[in-house]
């Protein structure tokens, strides 16, 4: 297995709002964008990504391309090794399929139900599904604490 971790600064470049809890869910503004855009150097308008920036990301696509072939040669060798393991990974990650009958876990509210806020009922779904499909994921970074996808079998 391969864990991948990135470590972001939310709202980078912001000179007023970078790493604070401001730039999570709302606009910068019309003049922190426009302090973030200077800090930045970025001198394009709104919207537009500047060619060099086209002709780099295209660099990408002979090395992702070997990468995939490599891949697909590796995962044919582990499917020979491998049958049953293969399988359930072609059949959740490939090609995407639920586990037979996972819906049947899901609770039913209804509007007599005792009221609740929303992020506790969504942890409460979240958690059945977790149960109920090996290759669930997600995630919530440091939101965690707020939006409550915490999964009780996962303690931090």
């Amino acid at each position: 297995p391969t864990f991948i971790k990135v470590s972001t600064t939310i709202g980078y470049g912001s000179p007023n709002l970078a790493n604070t809890h401001s730039v999570h869910g709302a606009a910068l503004g019309e003049k922190e964008v426009g302090a973030t855009r200077a800090n930045l150097k970025w001198d394009y308008p709104p919207f537009v990504i500047p060619e060099e920036s086209y002709a780099k990301f295209r660099e990408s696509i002979p090395k992702g391309a070997a990468s995939e072939a490599q891949w697909q040669k590796d995962f044919e060798a582990y499917k020979a090794m491998y049958p049953a393991e293969a399988a359930e990974f072609e059949k959740c990650f490939i090609k995407m399929e639920l586990p037979d009958g996972w819906e049947k876990a899901l609770p039913t509210f209804k509007p007599e139900d005792a009221g609740d806020a929303t992020r506790n009922l969504s942890q409460r779904v979240l958690n059945i599904l977790a149960d109920e499909i090996p290759t669930f994921l997600g995630g919530s970074a440091d939101l965690a604490p707020s939006n409550m996808p915490l999964l009780k079998k996962f303690p931090d």
